[in-house]
This record gives structure tokens, sequence and C-alpha cells, in this order.
């Protein structure tokens, strides 16, 4: 396979397959940030249904695990933070750290307007977007 050695006189997507594979890791990207953003909609979702957790007594704490696992808002919620995290651990594999966090960081702004749409949260506007 080539070597691509971009000396700053030719396009780095130089050939129709290069265009493929930025789309493909735009995709990778999109989806990693989604998935993330669903999964924590989710598992806050399923969590709010079953309310707070008060006591840690063994009762309670089966009680507990006896909902998640049979919550559906909690597994699917699971299974899409496990989605997320494979996403996550493709794209960490073609990117540096540094082109990684400020993506990942994304799904903090699309979390606050999944949690003002989905859960119709009132957002404290400057709050919510100062601590991002």
């Amino acid at each position: 396979m080539e070597e691509k050695v971009f000396d700053g006189t030719t396009s780095v997507l130089n050939r129709p397959e290069d265009g493929c594979i930025a789309l493909i890791n735009g995709l990778i990207l999109i989806l990693m940030v989604l998935t993330q953003v669903f999964g924590d909609l989710w598992l806050s979702h399923g969590m709010k249904a079953f309310g707070a957790v008060q006591s840690l007594t063994p009762h309670a704490v089966f009680n507990l695990i006896g909902y998640l696992l049979t919550s559906p808002s909690i597994v699917l919620g699971v299974i899409t933070l496990v989605l997320s995290l494979g996403f996550y651990l493709v794209a960490i594999s073609r990117f540096d750290v540094s082109y990684m966090r400020p993506t990942t960081a994304l799904t903090y702004a699309v979390s606050l307007l999944g949690a003002r749409y989905y859960f119709m949260n009132r957002l404290c506007p400057v709050a919510s977007w100062v601590a991002l």
C-alpha cells in the first residue's frame, strides 16, 4: 500500500476512494456522538421511571438490579452505549487524541439539546452553556 505524503501542492483527496474514506470517518464520528447521547437519554429515562435510589439495603439493591435487568429503557441505553464505545474505539484508531477530544466534547452540547426536546427540560441558558 502506497504511503500518502502531503507536500502542499497536491490534494489530499486526489483519489475517489479517499473521498469514501473521509465519508466513512465522518459517519463514524457522527454515529459515535449520537449513540452516546441516545444511550445517556435512555438511561436517564429508565432511571427517572425507577425513581431516586434512597437506600442501599440488600432488599433495595436487589430491587434495583431486577429493575435494571428488565427495564427496556435501561437495556436499550446500555446496548447503545456499548455501540458508542465500539464507534469510539474505531475512531480513536483512525484519529489522533487531539482531534478526538473536541469531537467527544460535542456530545455535551447535543445532550443538552436532547434533554431539552426529549424530556422537555427547561434549560437555564447561561448555566447550561457556560458549563460546556
